[in-house]
C-alpha cells in the first residue's frame, strides 16, 4: 500500500493534513484540459490564495477574437461529497467571505471550482502502464445571481453545485465563449 503524501497514520477525510494534497490534485485534474485549449493556468500566489482565488484561467490574445479572457478560481476538493435529495446537486459548504466575493460581479469573474475525488484515498491518482488518471471528475459553481442570504455573524454557507457543471474541455471552453460576448456566468448555463 501506498500512503496519501507523507501522512503515514489512517486519517479521516476531513482532516486538515488531506487539504493540501486534494488541491494539488485538483490543479492536476485542471491542467491538462487547459493545455488541450491553449489555455493557461497560473497559480496564485500565497497573498492571492489568501484571498480567495487559487489560480486564473486566461485565454490568449486572439483566441475569441478580444482581448484575453480570465477567470479567477477558488479550487477545492472533497472525497467525502454529499448530494442533495434527487441526486442533482453536490452540497458543498464554503465561507461566506468567499460567497459574497463569488456574487459580486467584478472585472474578472471568481468561481468554484470542486474536484470530487473517490472515497477511497488509494484510488486519488491510479498509475497505470499508459496511462495516468486523476480521478473523479470537478464541478463548477457561480453565486452571481444567487438569492441566498447569510445571517449575521454566519461563518459558512452551504451552496448548490448541479452536478450538470462538469469541468470538461466543452465546458471550459463554453464558459469562455460566454464571457467573450460579455455575459456573465451563472449556474444556469
Amino acid at each position: 500500500m501506498v500512503n496519501c503524501g507523507c501522512i503515514l497514520e489512517s486519517l479521516p477525510h476531513s482532516d486538515s493534513k488531506y487539504n493540501q494534497i486534494k488541491e494539488e490534485l485538483s490543479m492536476a485534474y485542471l491542467t491538462p484540459i487547459c493545455a488541450f485549449l491553449g489555455f493557461e493556468l497560473q497559480r496564485s500566489n500565497r497573498l492571492l490564495d489568501n484571498t480567495g482565488i487559487d489560480c486564473t484561467i486566461t485565454a490568449p490574445s486572439g483566441k475569441f477574437d478580444i482581448k484575453g479572457i480570465k477567470i479567477d478560481l477558488q479550487m477545492k476538493g472533497t472525497s467525502t461529497p454529499i448530494l442533495d435529495k434527487n441526486g442533482e446537486n453536490l452540497l458543498f459548504c464554503i465561507d461566506c467571505r468567499l460567497y459574497e466575493m463569488m456574487r459580486s460581479e467584478g472585472f474578472t469573474q471568481l468561481l468554484l471550482f470542486v474536484h470530487i475525488l473517490p472515497e477511497e484515498i488509494n484510488k486519488w491518482v491510479v498509475v497505470g502502464e499508459k496511462e495516468l488518471t486523476v480521478s473523479e471528475m470537478m464541478l463548477w459553481y457561480s453565486a452571481v445571481g444567487s438569492t441566498q442570504q447569510i445571517e449575521l455573524n454566519q461563518k459558512k454557507i452551504q451552496v448548490k453545485i448541479p452536478i450538470t457543471n462538469v469541468v470538461n474541455n466543452e465546458s471550459l471552453y463554453r464558459l469562455f465563449k460566454k464571457i467573450s460576448e460579455g455575459e456573465v456566468i451563472t449556474n444556469e448555463d
